[in-house]
């Protein structure tokens, strides 16, 4: 059922994918399957519920760093930043050695507007991440979308919390 789900995904047919996954989560209870639903959810931009399943596998299982992350960046298109930067301190531990923990840091930097530093790190978790090219192709069109803002003006991260993704959205 899982890798059906998976299969679903990929050819785009999210409807068939949240069905099979939400019968895998609710048969077998894993965190798997409660984590990949809400990435379908997130891929359809139903955020609330992709935040409630991504929590629930946390719940099952927290130490999988990719979902703490994807968690933060939930927050963050939810304009709820101080969420997102409480839920990335469970990834602090793994240190500059993880692509996550630099990508984190770059977003993070952004939340301020310190857009050099955020695409330095944004720079140095490509580098870094030789597992995950769809995340290298995401993070880059991030970092796309802050270069026309460095040197801008640093505005305080509660201002408009949003506006450091705005362009990234369109692009994902």
């Amino acid at each position: 059922m899982f890798h059906l789900a998976i299969i679903a995904s990929k050819r785009g047919d999210h409807e068939k994918a949240i069905l099979l996954l939400k019968q895998g989560a609710s048969e077998e209870g894993s965190a798997r399957f409660h984590y990949l639903l809400g990435a379908e959810y997130a891929e359809i931009n139903m955020l609330e519920k992709a935040v409630l399943h991504i929590e629930m596998a946390l719940e099952l299982n927290p130490d999988i760093p990719e979902a703490w992350f994807q968690l933060g960046l939930l927050h963050s298109f939810l304009n709820e930043t101080e969420k997102a930067v409480n839920v990335w301190r469970n990834i602090n531990q793994s240190g500059n050695a993880s692509c996550l923990y630099l990508f984190k840091c770059g977003i993070e930097k952004a939340f301020d507007s310190e857009w050099g530093e955020a695409i330095a790190f944004i720079d140095q978790g490509v580098e870094v991440n030789t597992a995950n090219p769809e995340l290298n192709a995401n993070m880059i069109n991030l970092k796309v979308a802050w270069s026309d803002r460095v040197g801008e003006q640093v505005v305080n991260r509660n201002d408009d919390p949003h506006h450091f993704l705005s362009a990234y959205k369109e692009k994902v």
